[in-house]
């Protein structure tokens, strides 16, 4: 069980760090079939040893090496971009990390506050000037 659990994970990070990132330049990564043991000496051995002489030799690999996993999304994405949030007064570096910042709870926590804010301030301006002409209309019948 821990086995399979490992290997689920090594084949996650091995897929998000080398076929799956946008900006990296990954050399060439060949997929080999290790569930047979009976098969091991062809399908694991014979093939690693034939595709590591092949890049020593600079000669042509018989073997196609997996494709990168990126879409057109994340090629468009820059992770040198500097993004700034007017809500939270916060730069970020990266549109990914921009993109997640703006789902996150803690801006839209501040996102309410400030429209909250914003609202109590334009009833609190509706008052004063409720107020002021409350004020002046019982000073017109003591000037006439």
């Amino acid at each position: 069980m821990g086995t399979r659990r490992y290997a689920r994970r090594q084949n996650k990070m091995i897929r998000g760090r080398f076929l799956e990132h946008p900006t990296r330049e990954v050399p060439p990564i060949y997929e080999l079939d290790t569930t047979d043991l009976s098969k091991w000496d062809d399908e694991v051995k014979n093939k690693a040893i034939h595709i590591v002489e092949s890049h020593i030799n600079e000669s042509a690999c018989n073997f196609e090496p997996l494709t990168s996993e990126i879409d057109e999304i994340k090629k468009g994405i820059d992770g040198n971009s500097h993004n700034y949030c007017d809500v939270c007064n916060r730069i970020f570096i990266g549109d990914n990390v921009y993109a997640i910042h703006l789902k996150s709870i803690r801006h839209n926590k501040v996102l309410k506050k400030k429209k909250r804010l914003e609202e109590q301030k334009k009833k609190m301006e509706l008052m004063e000037e409720k107020k002021t002409m409350e004020l002046m209309e019982e000073k017109k019948p003591s000037d006439v």
